[in-house]
């Protein structure tokens, strides 16, 4: 038996996408794959928004650049 979450899933989305925001800005995102997947989220969601007439365009590379400049791999406490 699945649960339909439809009831709430913007709100779950948009708490999701808060974080995943704070953790570009913080420069905190600590996974190659969380990157990527991240990359794809915003490409997806701008590209809604151009398709829609929201936006006229957007930059694909600062997007990557982006995602790219928030990520911040873990340290082992051995390396200090």
């Amino acid at each position: 038996m699945s649960i339909n979450m439809e009831h709430c899933r913007m709100t779950n989305t948009l708490e999701a996408v808060e974080q995943c925001i704070e953790g570009i800005r913080n420069q905190d995102i600590t996974s190659q794959r969380e990157v990527i997947n991240g990359n794809g989220m915003f490409t997806t969601i701008l590209d809604f928004c151009k398709s829609s007439g929201i936006i006229e365009d957007y930059d694909r590379d600062m997007v990557k650049v982006t995602m790219d400049d928030s990520y911040m791999p873990k340290q082992d406490d051995d390396d200090e």
